[in-house]
């Protein structure tokens, strides 16, 4: 009966609305909450992989089947866009030249940027569609200035503002995230109540999508030729050899044959090849209160304009108080009140002043 009163109100929507869908249980309840308030919903699952060229590893064809399965039980229209091209040459080729650096690149924040609120958003609005919905767990604030602020979720333990914060401000403009508000239980319960009870209980996606069920290695190595090098200490002892230091990120557990205690990687030394690691999880070496960011893409001038505020190391880790100060060339020397463990090179630093997100950049030094 709910899905019957839901088509009547779409019927007499005015707005075309895209969703961005996955085939997951976020996405899902998305459509359902914006076909909820009325609108004339589409469900659009974005292809960026070409499984083609890996074996199957993305399941771009399982994953749109489930769309469409999903977009037929609500009653709404399914397509696809199709953004290989895209997403290889902004995003792809962006995280191999950064793996070849020894960075530890962030493809999920590019992805955002460039192609979903980039290429995407570009091709929906050229379709007609007025408004595009994601399942992300983010808030837009449109109270108190003409543009969106970008504010964290109500779920901390779920929010993604981090994979939003270098995208532009203008491009929410025309942008909801109906789960802003929702914890991840309740999600899952709507998603049972509405009869879809088998998205609800899909195992949740982790890591890289075009990674897949493959170990890192297995995958980057089609790709980027094996620099062998010595695994050193903090002294330059030699303790081992290393096959190529994309292999490795800063706080990764190094196993190494014959040592007594657990060493980590605290550093990767590009000119000499060398990967650098030393005993134990919290190392003092792992643990730095100064690095450099930039460029850093400010979501307002609020941002631009901060000294004091908190900053976040990559998704998940817990915000820091911190002060940031501009030194040239778009770049930003930060400042944490107390340190911060495994700050990596490549990775996204974020701001936030209070739950608003300032912006972030690409975290360069530690």
């Amino acid at each position: 009966m709910a899905l019957r009163r839901l088509s009547s109100l779409r019927a007499s929507a005015e707005q075309s609305v895209a969703v961005a869908m996955s085939g997951g249980v976020d996405s899902t309840v998305a459509a359902y909450l914006m076909l909820s308030r009325g609108f004339n919903v589409t469900g659009v699952f974005m292809e960026n992989w070409d499984e083609r060229e890996e074996s199957g590893q993305c399941t771009a064809e399982d994953d749109y089947a489930k769309v469409k399965a999903i977009c037929k039980h609500l009653g709404i229209a399914s397509k696809r866009i199709r953004l290989v091209k895209d997403y290889w040459n902004e995003v792809f080729e962006t995280f191999l030249s950064q793996c070849e650096l020894g960075l530890t690149p962030n493809p999920d924040v590019l992805c955002n940027r460039h192609i979903k609120f980039g290429s995407f958003l570009t091709e929906l609005k050229n379709a007609g569609y007025s408004r595009l919905a994601t399942g992300h767990y983010a808030r837009l604030d449109r109270t108190t200035t003409s543009m969106p602020k970008l504010l964290a979720a109500r779920d901390q333990t779920k929010d993604q503002s981090y994979f939003l914060a270098t995208v532009p401000t203008s491009a929410f403009a025309n942008v909801d995230f109906p789960l802003g508000m929702m914890f991840k239980s309740d999600v899952k319960d709507l998603a049972r109540r509405i009869g879809l009870e088998w998205v609800a209980r899909q195992r949740e996606s982790m890591g890289l999508c075009f990674v897949g069920r493959r170990k890192f290695s297995n995958f980057i190595s089609n790709y980027l030729d094996e620099k062998p090098g010595h695994v050193v200490d903090e002294s330059g002892r030699i303790l081992a050899q290393h096959s190529g230091l994309f292999y490795y990120t800063i706080g990764q557990r190094a196993r190494i044959a014959g040592l007594k205690s657990a060493h980590y990687v605290v550093d990767k030394k590009l000119e000499e090849n060398h990967l650098v690691v030393a005993p134990g999880r919290n190392h003092p070496t792992l643990h730095r209160d100064v690095f450099t960011v930039g460029p850093v893409y400010w979501q307002s001038v609020e941002g631009l304009r901060v000294s004091d505020c908190e900053v976040r190391v990559r998704h998940g880790a817990p915000l820091v108080q911190c002060s940031v100060k501009e030194i040239g060339n778009g770049q930003f020397l930060v400042s944490t009140l107390e340190p911060v463990w495994a700050v990596t090179p490549g990775q996204f630093a974020v701001f936030y002043s209070g739950n608003t997100c300032l912006g972030g950049g690409v975290i360069q030094s530690s």
